[in-house]
């Protein structure tokens, strides 16, 4: 892959060799460029891309070490471009609002942040009709929550020193195909051994002091009724000597959910072209799991002799567990409300669809982050 680079206008001035990339996608939206002191090509505010690829940027900080007699360039990528102008609601409004074709919408945003010499969006037919974007957000985020509400996201082309912003389904590899593991990776912990009940001890002394017993069950649900007794039971002791009754609970349980270990896996992906907001997963048999997690951000690592990329996945978000026809569901969202990894107990097979869990690929289960709710979507 050549790495050309353009002056400030953009006019190409040639292909950059000796070099070594370091570029971030979504993480922290920038990129490090380092070539031999002697080889100053880039300049402050100077261009570069991978034609064809979202790989490029614009140099903001150029670092000279002379001990190692490196030129450092440093950048915000097309992501990050957008990530530092702002959304403002117009004046006497609360919110800017989004209406007309999601493509026209997105331009709207792009030339109204004196960026349309640089992007250019794809035409999409998708109509958008009253949305409200968050207050004071930055460009890229709104742009990110206009596509995810629709169930697509952005994706970035640069072309000849123009960007294009793509709107793009996510492809779900777990859905079409499952990696089993001669394909998928998996190192899948499975827990047992948690604190399942949780003495707290709040404001008072002696027979005076605040006391409440909490406990977890097999689900790890948080309850006053104990379910686990005798020797699978594990007690520890909670103490916030100033709560009163309702504080300590609502502490307790926040400390509860905090010490409680959770499943977990890590994955390694087969060699394959992935995009931010794919989902890869599979059924593991020996743990009797299925799991599905989300490609969050891609890391480009290249020099004039070796390539690598990198894909990582979404931490864990709040855990929400629940019960629906007799089977228990645990599963994790984001802070928006979104899915983006299941476990699924016993051998109930699941998988992921634009956040909404797909159980035994017939039935949807949503989680209201509102109250807290799951329910079945007829």
């Amino acid at each position: 892959m050549d790495l050309i680079y353009a002056d400030a206008e953009r006019e190409e001035q040639g292909i950059l060799i000796n070099s070594y990339i370091d570029f971030d996608t979504t993480g922290t939206k920038d990129f490090e460029i380092r070539t031999s002191i002697d080889n100053r090509l880039l300049q402050q505010k100077y261009y570069w891309w991978i034609e064809g690829t979202e790989y490029g940027g614009r140099v903001d900080d150029i670092t000279i070490s002379t001990e190692g007699r490196e030129y450092i360039c440093h950048g915000r990528n097309w992501r990050g471009i957008l990530d530092s102008k702002i959304i403002k609601p117009p004046q006497g409004q609360s919110h800017k609002k989004a209406n007309g074709t999601i493509s026209d919408c997105i331009r709207q945003l792009i030339t109204e942040c004196g960026l349309a010499e640089l992007f250019e969006v794809e035409d999409s037919l998708l109509v958008v009709r009253g949305f409200k974007y968050n207050r004071y957000i930055s460009v890229y985020e709104g742009i990110v929550s206009l596509c995810k509400i629709y169930g697509f996201v952005p994706s970035f082309v640069c072309e000849r020193g123009k960007v294009k912003i793509l709107i793009s389904m996510t492809h779900n590899y777990a859905e079409d195909k499952e990696y089993f593991q001669e394909d998928l990776n998996f190192e899948i912990t499975k827990v047992s051994g948690n604190v399942n009940h949780l003495v707290c001890l709040g404001k008072g002394e002696l027979t005076e002091r605040v006391v409440i017993d909490l406990y977890a069950d097999i689900y790890g649900n948080i309850t006053q009724t104990q379910t686990i007794t005798g020797i699978d039971e594990i007690t520890e002791v909670y103490e916030n000597t100033s709560d009163e009754y309702d504080q300590l609970l609502q502490d307790g349980i926040k400390h509860f959910q905090e010490i409680t270990n959770t499943d977990s896996f890590e994955v390694t992906v087969p060699e394959h072209e992935y995009n931010v907001g794919d989902v890869i997963g599979g059924y593991e048999e020996v743990t009797q799991s299925y799991v599905a997690k989300e490609i969050t951000n891609i890391i480009l690592k290249m020099s004039d002799e070796k390539t690598d990329i990198d894909y990582e996945v979404g931490d864990k978000g709040e855990k929400i567990q629940g019960s629906i026809e007799g089977n228990n569901y645990t599963f994790y969202v984001t802070p928006e409300g979104d899915l983006y990894e299941t476990f699924v107990d016993k051998s109930v097979k699941a998988r992921l669809s634009f956040g909404v869990l797909i159980i035994d690929t017939t039935e949807q289960l949503r989680y209201d982050e509102r109250t807290g709710d799951l329910f079945v979507v007829e």
